[in-house]
């Protein structure tokens, strides 16, 4: 292994251990590998009235319940799902729920309490009729119930209806059923990814006509980035430090990270970046249809690498008590087009316009990429060999 290699190698993964230092400690962790396996959920007077509006107090019996009063009246019950489920994760960690019952154990309705999941996902589903599904019906009865997922948060949705049901289950000291039914645009969905994947592999090593590219890097935006909102991000790799990976929930995002370090590894540098990233396809299909001559982006400014310095700002922002909404660093909601707030469209706007008259911008920027940037060793050992001969 050459100087420069070891180098080169040290820096980058100094980077890489500062940001996972960074996230583990915002998580609680008081050690880097330990963390208390108790989910912290806080509920607050103003989540009980948004459910009992009369409510003035309540109190947590030690059968988990709390029991809510207006003055010295009670007026109803209520549940946190935690208390009863700790799996029902969504895209950024477990979802609590807090569950308001009247006197005879009917759902008044159902609060979302403060998680990792990303706002925008909470809010598209806190605004929809998705959570009065219940109301009502008897707390016994949500395990039977069948509800519809809310179409572009399945995630968090699938994490809400698990919380309701297996709660129910576990009060009423019911059978847990932890199978689920697949859907055929799951499955669908599944294939196409699974089809993008192996696609990816089979251009990365050569064996696929290079000209179809531009058919593959179309599949990668419509697949990975509009069907599945796949996509890494700081976001994910959070979540997935703090409350664990869920990998039967999220398997796709899983086998991209694995495929992201591993291939890079044996000779693919930044391979999720050149051939799954639906951004980074987004860009080159752009530029290979722009008329304009293209020119590269400033990656460094002074000798600093802008990416590794936004990556580092992240990680500082961590270390220093700040608790960003992570999501809001990257771009890549944009392909959520159900759930993205307006500022997420035009910064891909922008992306897309700025990709007319450069090679890749959001690249030169993105700290996902700089994360997944890791040092190719075969790539660096034929390089040595040619040094070597000369």
């Amino acid at each position: 292994m050459s100087k420069k290699q070891i180098v080169e190698t040290i820096y980058t993964y100094s980077l890489v251990i500062l940001l996972l230092v960074a996230i583990a400690y915002r998580g609680g962790r008081t050690h880097f590998f330990t963390k208390s396996d108790q989910i912290e959920v806080t509920v607050s007077i103003e989540s009980v009235q948004n459910l009992f509006p009369e409510a003035s107090s309540f109190h947590k019996n030690k059968l988990n319940i709390i029991e809510i009063k207006s003055g010295l009246n009670d007026i109803g019950k209520a549940l946190v799902s935690t208390d009863f489920v700790t799996d029902n994760y969504g895209y950024g960690g477990v979802v609590p729920l807090l569950i308001g019952l009247d006197k005879n154990h009917h759902v008044v309705g159902v609060e979302l309490l403060k998680s990792g999941e990303t706002y925008d996902y909470l809010e598209y589903v806190t605004k929809s009729d998705f959570l009065h599904q219940w109301d009502k019906l008897a707390l016994r009865q949500v395990k039977e119930q069948d509800v519809d997922i809310a179409s572009g948060a399945t995630m968090s949705s699938k994490a809400i209806i698990k919380g309701m049901k297996q709660t129910s289950a576990v009060f009423h000291h019911l059978s847990i059923e932890n199978s689920e039914k697949i859907s055929v645009k799951s499955i669908v969905g599944d294939v196409l990814f699974l089809a993008v994947v192996l696609l990816s592999l089979l251009l990365a090593f050569g064996k696929v006509n290079k000209k179809l590219r531009p058919l593959y890097l179309i599949l990668v935006v419509v697949v990975i980035g509009i069907i599945l909102n796949k996509a890494l991000s700081q976001f994910l790799l959070y979540s997935w430090l703090i409350d664990g990976i869920p990998w039967v929930l999220n398997w796709q995002s899983v086998l991209l990270f694995i495929l992201a370090i591993g291939v890079s590894f044996i000779g693919k540098r930044k391979f999720y970046c050149n051939y799954l990233c639906p951004m980074g396809a987004l860009q080159e299909l752009v530029n290979k249809f722009s008329p304009f001559k293209k020119r590269q982006l400033p990656s460094k400014w002074q000798n600093v690498s802008i990416k590794e310095a936004y990556l580092f700002f992240i990680a500082a922002m961590l270390l220093f008590g700040f608790v960003p909404e992570l999501n809001y660093f990257e771009p890549f909601m944009a392909f959520s087009f159900k759930i993205a707030s307006y500022g997420f469209f035009l910064a891909g706007g922008a992306i897309v316009i700025l990709s007319l008259f450069f090679t890749k911008p959001w690249c030169s920027l993105c700290p996902t990429g700089c994360f997944m940037d890791t040092i190719s060793y075969k790539k660096q050992a034929i390089n040595n060999k040619k040094d070597a001969k000369k």
